[in-house]
């Protein structure tokens, strides 16, 4: 989906299959993308160089609230294709004024893209975190990341709360996780007398919902008592495993963004 100043830009087809756009070109400057398929790179591209066409100099920010091939910032192999990279080629070939992203999968992703600017999810969880001592309000909540990198990422955004991360061992191939360990930067675990409430699990993208569910299951054998609610900056989808999570009684409540979730699960909510 594609909004121009906040207002839906509607897509219509030939019957060949080819798109069919209408745009005021005195309107827009604001374009904002919440991913759906890559056909809306071809949108964009039409739709931007309409209103360069008309203003050639016009100030055009983008704003993606999931940046997508974010996870390919990487590449170990001769035949695997880098798309990060030429993904952000297709951005910045389009000059935009300004490129707006949301909680991007690393640093990568702001280092490859032209006059970027990083917006952070610490609003939002910390509104999440606030909820959540009204709920507990004689218990702090308790930080947990899934991995080293979501530790690294928002560790410091949060230092007043204790704080947990795992060690996922995964196959490179598959993407499968193979296990799961706590470690703690802080040696709470060593102190930990008990009186554990409320867990918060942060991370940036919920793909198959595997590092949440092996997570709230090695947190449960530690906090038993312990309510535990996951918030991930852009979910994929409603796949068996986090829906499993749900079942087992692991996890209450799923905070999420509409940066990619289009579901309609009660027990997942949109910030």
């Amino acid at each position: 989906m594609i909004l121009i100043d906040g207002e839906e830009l509607k897509v219509e087809h030939f019957p060949d299959g080819t798109q069919r756009l209408k745009l005021d070109p005195f309107d827009g400057s604001v374009i904002d993308w919440i991913y759906e398929s890559d056909a809306e790179w071809a949108t964009l591209y039409y739709i931007v160089n309409h209103l360069r066409s008309y203003y050639p100099n016009c100030y055009l920010r983008l704003k993606l609230r999931y940046v997508h091939n974010g996870r390919m910032d990487r590449t170990k192999n001769t035949d695997e294709i880098f798309t990060l990279k030429w993904f952000t080629k297709f951005i910045n070939d389009l000059n935009f004024s300004e490129v707006e992203i949301f909680d991007p999968h690393s640093n990568v992703t702001p280092a490859l893209i032209d006059r970027c600017k990083v917006v952070w999810p610490d609003n939002i969880v910390n509104k999440i975190i606030q909820e959540l001592d009204k709920q507990n309000p004689y218990n702090d909540v308790l930080l947990y990341f899934p991995d080293k990198g979501a530790y690294s990422k928002y560790s410091n955004i949060f230092m007043k709360h204790t704080q947990l991360y795992g060690e996922k061992v995964r196959d490179w191939n598959t993407g499968q996780i193979l296990g799961l360990e706590l470690r703690d930067p802080g040696d709470y675990l060593t102190c930990y007398t008990g009186g554990c409430a409320a867990i918060l699990m942060i991370d940036d993208i919920c793909s198959h919902g595997g590092s949440l569910y092996y997570s709230a299951k090695e947190l449960k054998n530690i906090f038993p008592e312990a309510k535990i609610y996951p918030y991930t900056s852009h979910t994929e989808n409603e796949f068996p495993t986090l829906q499993k999570a749900f079942d087992e009684g692991l996890i209450e409540k799923h905070f999420t963004t509409n940066s990619l979730y289009r579901g309609q699960n009660n027990k997942i909510e949109l910030c």
